[in-house]
């Protein structure tokens, strides 16, 4: 509903709103509670007396399919369609079990769980479920302190040129020193950060010290002396109505050359908001930062779409280089990307090369550039920089 209201206006998303509730209401019987709790949120009260566990999962089961049966056609507001689709946790209960606030607590950490897995699947609450969510809330709540007490910092992983072996850009990477955990993986908060929406806090802070560290390096080195600087960019921050502006200052507050930054996104985050995702690509690129799609292989592109996207690389994911000399499957796939890049003219990148064996394989293929820890794992700053000045990896 939000980006309804963003893209359409609040009198759309109130009409969407009423048109939900008007299905739902032949839905819901007669002995059923339905409200709305909050902006895209509902609640269905639905006793279930004289059941057993079993018995009462069955008959959730049939009311689930029921929904999503009713709402497998699209609402029609002004001659426009929509599809929407639910998220759906659900907690079972009796009287004396929790008190209203703690059911509503569970049914909609039951729903978080079912959107972790998949958009418009459902959800049984469970106890381990309150169990991670409170290490997650602990997480997220710790990331909020680390952005106050200066806790991350960016380690950057060499981008090589597989024909002359020199570095031509890096990767800008978070990493996080916890005071008394000591490192957390990003595997480990990333995921979190997204989820409750501090990602986009947590990557402003990461876009304002690469573009940071990009200006030293340029200022140490009298001129920039790489191709780009990659910076990751998660789809809801990217699509936010203000990205570019805020971009764009950073821009100016420290006097870069945006033709240094390349911006990092998801294939599976593209495929998903195609349109908006298109614009916004093309509004930076006119100012001229470069494009890059990130674990290219791992979603659902079609060469309908791959053609239309104004990128300038695409990245193999590390999960397909990895194997590449073993798996002949991952072999192809890599084989394939690199011939589709030369195609449409994108530069290939293959993610995760940790031997000279897959290196000299993607050498053969014509793969343009390769990043790894066979070449460098990802450095702090000054060690960046003192790799930079040696010019050429020793690999």
């Amino acid at each position: 509903f939000k980006k309804v209201n963003e893209t359409y206006g609040h009198d759309v998303g109130d009409h969407l709103l009423k048109q939900v509730v008007q299905r739902m209401e032949n839905i819901v019987g007669s002995r059923e509670i339905f409200a709305r709790v909050s902006g895209n949120k509902f609640v269905i009260l639905i006793p279930s007396l004289h059941m057993n566990e079993k018995e009462s999962k069955e008959m959730t089961d049939k009311y689930i399919h029921t929904i999503n049966h009713n709402f497998a056609l699209p609402l029609n507001i002004a001659g426009e369609e929509y599809h929407l689709s639910f998220t759906i946790g659900v907690v079972l209960f009796n009287n004396n079990d929790a008190s209203a606030f703690d059911v509503l607590k569970r049914a909609e950490t039951a729903m978080y769980e079912a959107k972790k897995a998949a958009r418009g699947t459902s959800s049984f609450y469970q106890t381990s479920m309150s169990n991670t969510s409170k290490e997650e809330l602990t997480v997220e709540n710790d990331i909020h302190k680390a952005l106050k007490n200066n806790e991350f910092s960016i380690y950057y992983q060499p981008q090589l040129n597989i024909e002359s072996n020199t570095i031509i850009g890096a990767e800008a990477l978070v990493r996080w020193e916890h005071p008394t955990k000591g490192f957390i993986p990003p595997a480990n908060f990333i995921p979190i950060a997204e989820e409750s929406g501090i990602i986009i806090k947590l990557e402003e802070w990461i876009f304002n010290k690469a573009i940071e560290e990009v200006k030293i390096l340029s200022e140490t080195m009298h001129e920039f002396p790489l191709e780009h600087i990659a910076i990751n960019v998660s789809t809801m921050h990217f699509l936010q109505p203000h990205f570019v502006e805020k971009l764009m200052l950073l821009i100016h507050r420290h006097k870069v050359n945006p033709e240094w930054i390349e911006l990092e996104i998801t294939e599976s985050g593209i495929m998903r908001n195609i349109n908006d995702a298109v614009q916004k690509i093309k509004e930076l690129k006119a100012f001229g930062f470069t494009f890059s799609i990130d674990d290219f292989g791992t979603g659902y592109s079609s060469l309908a779409y791959l053609k239309e996207l104004p990128v300038d690389m695409i990245k193999i994911d590390q999960s397909f280089v990895f194997s590449m000399n073993e798996n002949k499957g991952d072999a192809m796939i890599v084989e394939s990307v690199v011939a589709l890049g030369k195609k449409f003219n994108f530069k290939v990148l293959a993610e995760g090369v940790e031997n000279k064996e897959v290196l000299k394989h993607l050498s053969e293929i014509k793969c343009d550039y390769y990043q790894g820890n066979y070449a460098s794992k990802p450095v702090d700053f000054d060690t960046f920089k003192d790799l930079i000045q040696s010019s050429t990896m020793d690999v």
